[in-house]
């Protein structure tokens, strides 16, 4: 009996580090699925409106019927036709439910960075510009226990970068919105979470 429990105790011991890596390993997955859904949705609710919007470009059509004003707003985008289910707005990683998606911008667990017009004489210049290199979609590291995150990069990719580079990534967002080069988009639920870490601005 004895060598049965401790047989049992080296294989629970074993396979408990593994099985937590495991689980870890798809709450990013599941991360990555969420931003990839989003993207999919604005691509979508993009074409549908004609707004010529995103993925953004230095030049915009004089003449764009945008669902965002002014600029590009990603939330509108994203609740276009309900392309989005409520369960994309929340990192698996956080351990938190969906809420309402009439207020998804209280509770969602993701940061939206969206770009402000800016049309001189109509010409539809943007003042984002590629060299800034800011993801739309930024998952915090909170969600993943400060690891890092995933972020949807200007190009529509994926990524993951470690908790440093998230930071970085969000600070950036930030100091161009305070120049007015761009506007971050936190829910009052993330606030709350990280203590006022991290926050909307401007």
């Amino acid at each position: 009996m004895m060598i049965w429990l401790t047989l049992v105790s080296m294989v629970s011991a074993l396979t408990t580090p593994t099985n937590a890596k495991v689980g870890e390993l798809s709450k990013r997955t599941g991360c990555q699925w969420n931003l990839h859904q989003m993207n999919l949705a604005m691509l979508q609710a993009d074409v549908a409106l004609s707004s010529y919007v995103y993925p953004p470009v230095n030049f915009y059509p004089t003449n764009v019927t945008s669902a965002s004003s002014p600029g590009l707003d990603l939330l509108a985008l994203l609740l276009f036709e309900g392309n989005v289910p409520p369960e994309c707005f929340v990192c698996p990683g956080s351990g938190n439910k969906a809420g309402s998606m009439s207020n998804v911008a209280e509770w969602t667990d993701y940061i939206l960075v969206s770009v402000p017009w800016n049309q001189p004489g109509g010409t539809g210049a943007v003042v984002w510009s590629s060299a800034d290199n800011i993801p739309w979609i930024i998952c915090p590291p909170i969600n993943h226990k400060d690891k890092g995150g995933y972020v949807l990069d200007a190009d529509q990719s994926t990524r993951w970068r470690d908790a440093a580079g998230i930071e970085r990534t969000i600070s950036n967002a930030c100091s161009l919105a305070l120049a007015g080069r761009a506007r971050v988009t936190v829910s009052k639920s993330l606030t709350e979470r990280s203590k006022g870490r991290y926050k909307t601005a401007p």
